[in-house]
């Protein structure tokens, strides 16, 4: 099972990633655009992995305050299109813990450093270093989704497994 650990975005927030990819393609950028229901904050990237189980009781142990997060700008990364967002200490510090209590247990991430974002489109044909930020809304951080990927036939497919919710 392929899986990952993300921070999901309410509707609310889900709404203002879909406006944001409406902006791109009115600029005339085309590529493969991320399903709004596919998009994500990864918080970690675990990779082929068979005890969903064992993430969920690994993490529950990490204390976590649920966190505002601030857009920053959409940018050119290869050739995908991001939103990130400014720096945000608890989040970072956060994923830190995580990392290192997935590493304790012998659970396999990816380890590359940590760059919070999300992923608005794949396969850019048009190259703006950056493009400017219509709507400033803010994206709450309250939950650790794990989530499955499985390819589909229009690419992959996100399926929430488990979630942690931080704000009951």
């Amino acid at each position: 099972m392929r899986l990952f650990l993300a921070a999901m975005p309410d509707d609310s927030f889900r709404l203002t990633l879909e406006q944001l990819q409406k902006e791109l393609k009115d600029a005339g950028i085309k590529g493969r655009y991320t399903d709004p229901f596919n998009l994500h904050l990864t918080l970690a990237f675990i990779g082929e992995y068979g005890d969903p189980d064992h993430i969920m009781d690994v993490i529950e142990e990490i204390p976590f305050e649920p966190v505002i997060l601030k857009p920053n700008k959409i940018s050119l990364l290869g050739d995908l299109y991001i939103l990130t967002f400014e720096e945000n200490r608890e989040l970072s510090l956060y994923v830190q813990r995580l990392h290192r209590i997935l590493a304790e247990n012998d659970i396999p991430f990816d380890r590359k450093s940590f760059m919070p974002h999300i992923t608005l489109l794949r396969k850019a044909d048009t190259v703006f270093p950056e493009f400017p930020i219509t709507k400033t809304e803010e994206m709450e951080c309250s939950s650790v989704s794990l989530m499955r990927s499985q390819q589909g036939r229009n690419g992959m497919n996100y399926t929430e497994i488990d979630r942690i919710a931080y704000d009951d």
